[in-house]
Order: structure tokens, then C-alpha cells, then sequence
């Protein structure tokens, strides 16, 4: 399989292979690396058949693979960085239904609770309907304005499977911000 599809391929002893577990965690799970990847993946690559995207190193909430920096190129003249983190079907043609429930869970973990049924009804229940119109309307936004960003949970009407869609929006404040709260230094 690696010779065929010409994956590139290392081996690990197992404590190495603990850390690089870890690392790929902490990154498919931190809002500061959405940030990075907003800047350094989602610029697409101009070729002679057009615009192209390179898929993520990391997935992003364990689902995302591909980001789109909205910029000039998408007609954005904001100086805040947004991404769009959308499934590439590139190296599967389909979606697990377990993919797209584990990642409705992890969002669900972090809404405050007075917030999770709405959540529920106009983003999940839609999403994971089986009906491709319901599917449409699923739609969420998390504001967390103390952090300066937004997610704007919806669907992505390009691709052949419900499959869910994150724009990802963070304000010129949200590094300091970043940095205050979740890199503080024991004293």
C-alpha cells in the first residue's frame, strides 16, 4: 500500500510514538493552531488548472482536513484571520456517521449548558437526519467574545454526504487573549 499510493512512512519506537500521539492531539484540538493553519495551509495554490488547497497535516476536531483563508482571494477585506475548515473527500469518497457524531460531541463539550439544546435542535438533529434538505438548515454560531472569536458551525452543500462545515473568525485581540489565558506560566 505505501509503495502504491507512495505514502511516506517512518518508524517510531513506541515512547517516540507517545509523543508524536500527543503533539497531533494537541494541535488537532487547539485554537491557537486553527489560527496557524489559517495562515499557513489555507492559501491556495495557484496552478495552470486553477486554484488548489493542500490538505491539513493535522486534522482539525478530528474531522477537518482542508482550510481556506478568506482573504482578498474570496473578496474579504477584514483584517481579522478567517478560516474555513471543510472534509476533503479527496482520499475517501464517503463519511462515517461515527466521524461526524464524535465531532458534534466534542462541540456539544464545550457549549455552556444553557445553550446545548439549541445546539441540538438547529445543528445536530439536521446534520444527522438523513434527510438532505433537513441537513441543509443545520446551522450554530459560538460567539466567545472574551477570546475574541467565532465559529459558525453549518454544512457543506458541496460535497456528495451531509458533512459538517466550521467558519472559524478571530479578531486581531485573540492572540493576546490566547496567550493570557491558556499559556500563563506557574509561578
Amino acid at each position: 500500500m505505501y509503495r502504491k499510493y507512495k505514502y511516506q512512512t517512518r518508524i517510531l519506537h513506541p515512547k517516540e510514538f507517545e509523543s508524536f500521539i500527543d503533539k497531533e492531539l494537541q494541535h488537532e484540538y487547539s485554537l491557537k493552531y486553527h489560527s496557524e493553519v489559517i495562515n499557513k495551509y489555507g492559501i491556495p495554490r495557484m496552478e495552470e488548472d486553477g486554484a488548489h488547497y493542500t490538505l491539513l497535516p493535522t486534522q482539525i476536531f478530528g474531522l477537518f482536513n482542508t482550510c481556506h483563508k478568506l482573504d482578498k482571494f474570496w473578496g474579504y477585506d477584514g483584517e481579522t484571520a478567517n478560516g474555513l475548515f471543510r472534509y476533503s473527500f479527496n482520499n475517501t469518497p464517503y463519511l462515517f456517521f461515527d466521524e461526524i457524531s464524535n465531532f458534534c460531541n466534542f462541540v456539544n463539550s464545550f457549549i455552556p449548558t444553557e445553550h446545548k439544546a439549541t445546539y441540538l435542535e438547529e445543528y445536530v438533529k439536521p446534520l444527522i437526519s438523513g434527510d438532505k434538505d433537513k441537513t441543509k438548515s443545520a446551522h450554530y454560531t459560538l460567539n466567545c467574545p472574551d477570546m475574541d472569536f467565532k465559529i459558525y458551525l453549518t454544512t457543506d452543500s458541496l460535497v456528495p454526504v451531509p458533512c459538517p462545515m466550521m467558519l472559524f473568525i478571530h479578531g486581531e485581540q485573540f492572540e493576546n487573549m490566547y496567550e493570557k489565558v491558556f499559556c500563563r506560566k506557574e509561578m
